[in-house]
């Protein structure tokens, strides 16, 4: 397309420019050629013919040069003395005119030439056109040619480009869809040890509460079986202790009752008795009550 543009405005605009000046001069030409043929025409029907006039002067010899060329002096000659400007004007006056004749013989017919004159012009503004005609027929096939091959290979540079695209487009979806699936499949992978991971983490977890759950079950009744053994023991210290030292108090209560009442009857030294005990063991429950609370 650059190209035919450039071949109309280097060449085929130049020369076609030159050829219809051409053809322009050759018209006004013809055109101005006709419209003297027609006003002559006009004056010429205008005109009526002048009589023939008969001359009233008889032709001059021609003069010999003088013999000596010393001598300045010129013969006179009879007739030429006798003329003046008037002779003169009646002389121009008298001249014979020539006629218009239908036949042609005394001047050449000016309709017949201008005639001829606009048939040689038709031919040659006929032949201009042609040529200027035939060579636009020329640019015109050699442009069309031109802009179907320019328009055939930009056709042909698309399309390769368009299936250059399409390869390109291809191939990186096809990347793109090898890279997600391998994506998906570490990423599957990856969610599959790692929920693998997070259920032995979850069991062993589990086992390592019950095991500490049971071992600290085992030692809290390990230490609450001993501290119950403790206890018992001391209890049992302490109320074989007690038991001594209420029946040695008693003994000695006893003993005391009888020294101290031996001439009272039964029923006081027995009441006696009781009161005593009674208040010795409230003291000594508290006491034992005491132990176990610290």
């Amino acid at each position: 397309m650059s190209f035919f543009k450039k071949e109309i405005i280097n060449g085929g605009d130049q020369q076609t420019s030159k050829a219809l000046t051409a053809v322009a001069c050759i018209a006004g030409a013809g055109v101005v050629a006709y419209l003297g043929y027609k006003y002559y025409k006009e004056q010429l029907e205008k005109e009526e013919p002048l009589p023939p006039r008969a001359p009233s002067v008889a032709p001059l010899e021609p003069q010999k040069p003088p013999t000596s060329p010393a001598k300045k002096t010129v013969a006179k000659d009879p007739e030429l003395s006798s003329f003046s400007s008037e002779t003169f004007d009646k002389s121009v006056d008298t001249l014979p005119v020539p006629q218009k004749s239908n036949s042609g013989d005394n001047m050449p017919d000016p309709v017949k030439s201008i005639e001829q004159a606009g048939e040689h012009l038709n031919e040659k503004l006929s032949e201009g056109v042609k040529n200027v005609t035939s060579k636009l027929d020329d640019y015109k096939a050699d442009a069309s040619d031109k802009i179907a091959a320019g328009v055939k290979s930009a056709k042909e540079t698309f399309e390769g480009y368009s299936q250059d695209l399409k390869d390109s487009s291809k191939k990186v979806y096809d990347s793109y869809d090898d890279y997600k699936t391998k994506v998906d499949d570490k990423l599957h992978e990856g969610a599959k040890q790692a929920s693998e991971k997070l259920e032995g983490f979850k069991a062993y977890a589990h086992d390592q509460l019950n095991e500490g759950t049971k071992q600290v079950a085992d030692a809290v009744s390990g230490y609450k079986k001993t501290l119950d053994e403790k206890v018992d023991h001391g209890a049992k210290q302490v109320n074989e202790a007690v038991g001594g030292y209420t029946k040695e108090l008693s003994g000695k209560i006893d003993d005391g009752v009888k020294a101290y009442g031996s001439k009272r009857d039964n029923s006081a030294s027995f009441a006696m008795k009781l009161v005593l005990q009674i208040y010795f063991y409230i003291n000594i429950s508290a006491g034992l009550k005491d132990m176990n609370n610290n």
